[in-house]
C-alpha cells in the first residue's frame, strides 16, 4: 500500500513494510523534488512501528510532511 502526493513543491511517496519478526508496519518514504528532475530521489525509513499496514502509510504522511517542514535537521531533502 502507499500514497502518493504533492507537499510544498516536492513529490512524496508514503509506502509501508512489513517487520516479519514483530508482525508490525514500518514506514517507508520516498521524497523528490519533481518527477522530472536531473535531482535524484531520497528515500528515509522510520524506525517506529504501527499494528495496521495503514496507520504506517498515514503516519508516513505525517512523517514527510515534517520532514519537508525541517522538523527533523538531521534529514536532508534531495
Amino acid at each position: 500500500m502507499q500514497k502518493m502526493f504533492s507537499y510544498m513543491g516536492y513529490f512524496i511517496t508514503a509506502s509501508s513494510k512489513k517487520v516479519e519478526e514483530s508482525e508490525k508496519w514500518m514506514t517507508e518514504l520516498c521524497i523528490a523534488k519533481s518527477y522530472d528532475s536531473n535531482i535524484p530521489a531520497k528515500e528515509f525509513s522510520s524506525a517506529n512501528q504501527w499494528a495496521s499496514e495503514q496507520e504506517a502509510v498515514d503516519n508516513g504522511v505525517i512523517f514527510g510532511k515534517q520532514i519537508v517542514d525541517g522538523k527533523h535537521p538531521d534529514l536532508e531533502l534531495p
